[in-house]
């Protein structure tokens, strides 16, 4: 016993020694946070893109790799087809669906502690880590049952590979976002470009400390066309399996089902209606403020602070600080025309990688600052700053980007008991009008089998008797919020930290 007591003891300090020690607190806060939140039914986009996805196969017993219509949003059904397959090997349930995140989760943790410990060092890689998981975006996907944890795990992947130069891991990672979806497949774009301008690019830009300004140098910078040609299939190999992979797909699917993407009865062929000039302008405003929204803001300003203050301090300008603001240009200009050019395809979701790419720039550039008092305070306010935008909440009818805040958690109780009320007192489900994110029926959302299929109506005011409302409904206009609370009289009420559930009735 003694022998094995040291042996033990001899581990864990070996362990501890480790700089890769450090991951043990952030591996055990994600396991936790799975099992905190393994009973939380699918929420907001997941009821789609991971519930009634898997459903599909599981249920058809991965017959098809194509969708229904109904349910077929165009991108590949690669997540759904995964969680059913976790399904059929552990059962169906939330709680196993939870914990068929724990692989994608660890692999955020290991990712993400690599790429710091690369590009910043080993007691910033700590600092960028603590700052992904206070981050309001990717810690709310985290807890959901969502693709998006997938492509956040494969774009860290990428990057590490991309850093480090290994192709072999590269062309896996590279793959599994373009397998993930049609932003993964757009993040395989800007990578491949980002890949192929870093290191040309890069060494072409060089800050004169005594002139304070950028200026420019031809060593290594040959961007005669025949070189970068050269430069481009040199790149290219790890492309070649993601790519094919993405073009196979549009063929496949184009040719059972004639459309890529969307198609004209498609249930949000509504959000892929191109803007005009004037809708074109009011998604620039609205682009600036998800980038800032949820605490990015103090993200943003330091980066643009910071980067001002080393060109007049002369502080140092690395290559790895100029890489990494290549790649973070390269992301915006890549992924936002798109949401740019839409009707309504601005979620907080679908900036992640630019969300993630934007903190570890900014713990880059306070890391270059010489005093480490100032480095203490620019990340004290960092971290707490960005970590406070899981507290804002917007009053209605302004829009929250509910995904992408833990504010709310909460509603998963809220809403259990609300039902809970509504069975106890008999009230006819069909009765009740509701909205966005409850109005699937109970077998999508809460994985709930029990015939017959149950689900509230569609809210619609001059019909519904009651109405199940919380403020994490976006759907609801200024006229009907106002109509609810004027002419309705409230059957129940229940409130959690920021958020509300309420049954009217008429």
């Amino acid at each position: 016993m003694k022998n094995l007591k040291s042996h033990v003891l001899a581990t864990a300090v070996k362990i501890l020694n480790n700089p890769s020690a450090l991951t043990l607190p952030f591996f055990a806060f994600v396991a936790w946070a799975t099992w905190a939140a393994r009973t939380h039914f699918f929420f907001w986009d997941t009821v789609q893109l991971g519930s009634q996805h898997a459903q599909f196969f599981y249920n058809s017993s991965f017959s098809t790799f194509l969708l229904p219509d109904d349910m077929d949003s165009g991108h590949p059904p690669t997540f759904g087809f995964y969680l059913a397959i976790v399904w059929k090997i552990m059962g169906k349930s939330l709680e196993n669906s939870h914990l068929a995140m724990l692989p994608f989760l660890f692999g955020i943790v290991w990712q993400a502690w690599r790429l710091g410990e690369k590009l910043l060092g080993e007691g910033w890689a700590y600092v960028f880590m603590l700052l992904l998981w206070v981050n309001p975006v990717v810690a709310s996907q985290c807890v959901l049952v969502s693709p998006d944890v997938a492509l956040l795990f494969f774009f860290l992947m990428a990057l590490n590979c991309l850093f480090r130069e290994q192709k072999t891991l590269l062309a896996l990672a590279i793959l599994g976002l373009a397998a993930v979806s049609m932003r993964g497949m757009m993040v395989v774009a800007a990578l491949f470009f980002f890949h192929i301008l870093k290191d040309r690019l890069v060494k072409r830009i060089k800050l004169v400390p005594s002139e304070a300004k950028f200026a420019t140098h031809t060593e290594g910078g040959d961007f005669s066309p025949k070189a970068l040609f050269f430069n481009i299939i040199s790149v290219a190999t790890p492309y070649f399996l993601g790519v094919s992979f993405a073009v196979g797909f549009f063929l496949y699917h184009f040719t059972h089902k004639g459309w890529i993407g969307y198609f004209a009865g498609s249930s949000w062929a509504e959000s892929f209606q191109l803007v005009d000039f004037k809708g074109f302008i009011k998604n620039i405003v609205l682009l600036i403020w998800r980038l800032f929204d949820f605490g990015h803001v103090f993200v943003f300003i330091f980066i643009l602070f910071l980067s001002l203050k080393i060109k007049r301090k002369t502080l140092p300008f690395f290559a790895t600080t100029q890489k990494l603001w290549l790649l973070l240009c390269v992301l915006i200009v890549v992924l936002t025309p798109t949401l740019l050019a839409y009707q309504a395809l601005l979620n907080h979701r679908y900036l992640l990688p630019i969300y993630v790419v934007a903190c570890l720039l900014c713990v880059k550039l306070i890391s270059d600052m010489k005093e480490w008092r100032q480095q203490m305070v620019f990340s004290i306010i960092l971290v707490l700053g960005l970590g406070s935008g899981n507290f804002w909440v917007y009053p209605q009818p302004i829009a929250t980007g509910w995904d992408s805040t833990l504010a709310h958690l909460p509603y998963y109780h809220l809403r259990n008991s609300m039902i809970q009320y509504i069975d106890n007192q008999g009230i006819n489900h069909s009765k009740i009008g509701t909205a966005f994110p409850n109005l699937r029926s109970f077998d999508l959302i809460d994985l709930k089998n029990t015939p017959p299929v149950q689900s509230f109506a569609r809210l619609d005011l001059s019909k519904n008797r009651y109405v199940f409302y919380s403020n994490v409904m976006n759907e609801l206009t200024a006229d009907q919020l106002n109509e609810l609370r004027q002419t309705w009289s409230v059957e129940k009420i229940l409130r959690g930290g920021q958020i509300e559930v309420i049954l009217y009735k008429k």
